[in-house]
């Protein structure tokens, strides 16, 4: 097995649950790169929010990339080129609101360093209830992450904005966040399915769901950029664990999910790591496979 590039998914992927990347996993990967073997970071997230984790890696001095927000860039770290291939107009984003809105879940319309957040009545209750029992400093965000009622969005988005109304979106928009229950958003699935043509709409996990354009993947972008770097996909290992990493799935020769991963992205899997993200889940797979260790991935 020659493998010339690794992509990795980030939260519940390289990620363990307290969003660090273990000392072990961080020694093996520059390890790798120092054989040649690129890595790229493939996320949900933004250059603000994948930063720390790129200089933790030496993506930089070894020439790794990010792709981006599921697709939507590609950041050649070492030459500093940060590429958008594409955003979701600020139409698009206007009509996504009004259609989202009968729903009663949080919204978040999310830039590169900023997010316009909309939170229902219903939810704002259950929040201003959750903050008193939990007795949260007052300056802390009213934003919901992906597995988390309240989540500080200030590491990485600069401008929280909350709004009420559709045309306060003035902005471009990387794509739309909304947490919310996993039986809401089964409904939500379900019901936007018609949009299919427009947008791609998907779970990272179970409690939150993207919207995107619909020519924006994971996948897609990891095809141009190994198409760029003349790697050939069937040099290509990828590891994910949400719905958003399917599309890296269907274009790498060797796909693998976490132990912890949704199972439907288990199910299209090559293998599934032993261990889960908070134990060395890639690291371990590597290992298995010999990755780095002949001379043929030298």
């Amino acid at each position: 097995m020659k493998i010339s590039l690794i992509a990795m998914d980030m939260d519940g992927t390289l990620l363990q649950s307290d969003q660090t990347i273990s000392e072990k996993t961080t020694k093996k990967l520059i390890e790798l790169q120092q054989k040649g073997i690129k890595i790229v970071l493939v996320s949900g997230r933004n250059y603000n929010r994948l930063k720390r984790y790129a200089e933790q890696l030496q993506l930089e001095k070894y020439g790794g990339y990010l792709i981006e927000v599921n697709g939507m860039a590609i950041n050649d770290l070492q030459k500093k080129q940060r590429e958008v291939l594409e955003r979701l107009s600020i139409q698009q984003a206007r009509e996504l609101f009004a259609l989202l809105q009968p729903y009663e879940v949080e919204t978040q319309y999310i830039m590169d360093d900023g997010l316009y957040v909309h939170i229902p009545e219903v939810c704002m209750q259950e929040k201003k209830k959750l903050r008193k029992e939990h007795h949260i400093p007052d300056d802390f965000p009213w934003t919901a992450g992906a597995t988390n009622v309240f989540f500080d969005a200030r590491d990485g988005y600069a401008r929280i904005m909350y709004m009420e109304h559709a045309s306060e979106i003035v902005e471009e928009i990387n794509k739309v966040g909304i947490p919310a229950t996993a039986k809401q958003l089964e409904v939500m699935m379900k019901d936007l399915s018609e949009l299919s043509d427009t947008y791609w709409i998907g779970r990272t996990t179970p409690t939150w769901l993207e919207i995107m354009p619909v020519n924006l993947s994971k996948g897609k972008a990891l095809r141009m950029l190994a198409q760029r770097l003349s790697i050939p996909m069937s040099e290509v290992m990828c590891f994910g664990d949400g719905e958003n990493d399917l599309s890296m799935f269907e274009v790498c020769a060797y796909p693998i999910a976490m132990s912890n991963a949704m199972d439907i992205v288990k199910q299209k899997a090559y293998t599934i790591t032993v261990a889960d993200h908070d134990h060395d889940g890639i690291i371990e797979t590597l290992k298995q496979y010999h990755i780095g260790e002949t001379e043929e991935n030298v």
